[in-house]
């Protein structure tokens, strides 16, 4: 049971911290240079990149941390958290079909890659600096 709750509260960090820098991020760009964001009502390619880019950082700070989490509180399993948040990640991005569309399928799937590799890196990241 503590066991779980530890996954959960691991859980609550990480995907808090992508989703909130993700809104604190997208309202940061879209104040920073208004005309990158939207154009003729379409998506820029040069903030799709950025977008991907800061998508990529966020996913691996939130992997990191919900890992560290895990280790930190001596819970176990701490692979489980790391996979659970990749599959709400990607759940979550492949279930919002207006932004799905906006974006378009090649930076979804770009986004999808990023989210693994990102989730796994701060996995790998975490079990390599964090003491257990």
């Amino acid at each position: 049971m503590i066991n779980l709750l530890i996954l959960l509260v691991a859980l609550a960090l990480g995907y808090s911290l992508v989703v909130f820098g993700m809104l604190g991020a997208t309202f940061g760009l879209g104040a920073l240079k208004p005309g990158m964001g939207v154009a003729n009502f379409k998506i820029g390619a040069g903030y799709k990149r950025l977008h991907s880019v800061v998508w990529l950082l966020l996913v691996t700070l939130g992997g990191f941390v919900s890992t560290a989490a895990v280790v930190l509180m001596q819970g176990a399993y701490p692979w489980a958290v790391g996979v659970v948040l990749a599959a709400l990640l990607l759940t979550i991005l492949w279930r919002n079909k207006l932004e799905a569309r906006q974006r378009g399928t090649a930076h979804q799937v770009l986004m999808s890659v990023a989210t693994i590799v990102g989730v796994g890196i701060g996995f790998y990241l975490a079990h390599v600096t964090v003491p257990s």
